[in-house]
């Protein structure tokens, strides 16, 4: 009597560790060992044996077995096993130990998601380089779109977010104001474009709102405008900042280090 054997390994895998391993290994009987891929000989009889793991762990034994004069199989006898019970025991501990750790990391992902400390260390002073977020608004974008239940609520909050970050704004020029920048001429050439900071102003409340000097109802701006017009002119001075940081960071006339140029951003 002849036997071939094969095994099917079926994987699921986490960060390379294998959490879930199917084995299938399978014995076929024949009369004789196969002379050429071309001969053909019945199976005289199949034993199937599959192995389920979990963490490397076999959590239950399946063998089939089959008595057969043709290649189709007639009659099955299935043993089922499973691991002692130590063994059982340490795999359900270790299951729920698993399950405990993924609930904990998934609840703490969620909380320290939206944690003060999250958003003070990493994410308010990372944006704040990139578009001047300040902290001191967060107070302001709660009343705005948390605490506000009426568009008169909404108006208000929103006009006094706009005048908080405009007193940011008007820190930060006094500061470019009164830094020293060698030679004269590059102070002079970025104090020139900030002096034009009230044409622009004017030009781009025009382009925006051209008739917000007129009755809200002649202009189809609605009660909405309390709230849409603060909102855009502290958009205004948020791009008027990143440009003036652009002009600082790039003009070859101003010896100015980083750390001096976050400074004069500095909330």
């Amino acid at each position: 009597m002849y036997e071939e054997k094969s095994k099917i390994y079926s994987d699921i895998k986490f960060l390379n560790i294998k959490i879930f391993q199917k084995i299938q290994e399978t014995s076929e009987f024949f009369d004789h060992k196969y002379k050429d891929n071309e001969e053909e000989q019945p199976i005289l009889d199949r034993k199937i044996k599959i192995t389920i793991k979990l963490l490397n762990i076999p959590i239950f034994i399946i063998s089939s077995y089959s008595n057969d004069n043709n290649t189709l199989i007639k009659k099955n006898k299935f043993n089922f096993k499973l691991p002692p019970l130590k063994k059982s025991i340490k795999i359900i501990f270790a299951l729920f130990g698993i399950f405990l750790l993924l609930i904990s990391a998934f609840i703490s992902g969620i909380y320290f998601s939206d944690s003060v400390w999250l958003n003070d260390t990493f994410y308010i002073k990372s944006k704040q380089m990139r578009n001047l977020e300040i902290k001191s608004l967060k107070p302001y974008n709660t009343a705005l779109f948390k605490k506000a239940e009426t568009q008169y609520e909404m108006n208000n909050a929103s006009y006094e977010r706009y005048e908080h970050y405009h007193k940011y704004y008007e820190k930060v020029v006094d500061r470019i104001k009164n830094m020293d920048i060698w030679p004269e001429y590059g102070k002079a050439a970025i104090l020139d474009y900030i002096n034009g900071y009230e044409d622009r102003k004017v030009k781009m409340d025009y382009m925006m709102f051209p008739c917000k000097d007129k009755p809200l109802d002649d202009c189809g701006y609605g009660t909405i405008f309390g709230s849409m017009y603060p909102d855009s002119m502290l958009e205004f001075d948020r791009n008027e900042l990143m440009t003036y940081r652009m002009i600082l960071s790039n003009m070859y006339t101003a010896s100015i280090y980083r750390d001096e140029l976050e400074n004069i951003f500095e909330e």
